[in-house]
């Protein structure tokens, strides 16, 4: 289940009405000013900068130490092409959270494999023998492969 994030514009900054992150909350984000603040479930969670490319040229240091110190930063553009500027630390981290729900993801679908049986277990001795280059499939293996095509 994803986290529903509504955008509402009251400056000059337009964002897409909703997108969709990774934990099942709502996240109403709301702009004063030129200061945007996120909410979930009523609790203030971080606040962010905005700003315009004319702005961030003329004050790029301002805007880096921002969001080297945690509050990411966006620039608004034409057309909806917004970007955000955040730490190198906050980056990872988003990265780190990405891979860390596909990994999990993977995982869940390999539960629900080994509940629906399709899995297929070797001995160390079947492994050895697999490493060998004249190596072919045997009948566990053909057995098995015909019964995932059969579902």
């Amino acid at each position: 289940m994803g986290l529903s994030v509504c955008f509402t514009a009251i400056h000059r900054i337009s964002f897409p009405i909703t997108k969709q992150l990774t934990n099942g909350r709502d996240l109403h984000i709301i702009y004063v000013r030129k200061n945007v603040r996120f909410y979930v479930h009523g609790k203030e969670v971080k606040q962010m900068i905005a700003t315009r490319p004319v702005d961030l040229r003329s004050n790029l240091k301002k805007y880096m130490d921002v969001a080297f110190h945690g509050e990411p930063v966006i620039i608004s553009r034409p057309k909806n092409e917004n970007v955000v500027m955040l730490s190198e630390e906050d980056y990872n981290n988003l990265i780190k959270a990405r891979k860390n729900a596909e990994y999990l993801a993977h995982l869940d679908q390999s539960f629900e494999q080994l509940a629906d049986n399709q899995t297929i277990s070797f001995s160390l001795n079947e492994l050895r023998d697999m490493e060998s280059d004249d190596w072919k499939p045997t009948q566990k293996i053909k057995d098995f492969l015909e019964r995932m095509d059969n579902e």
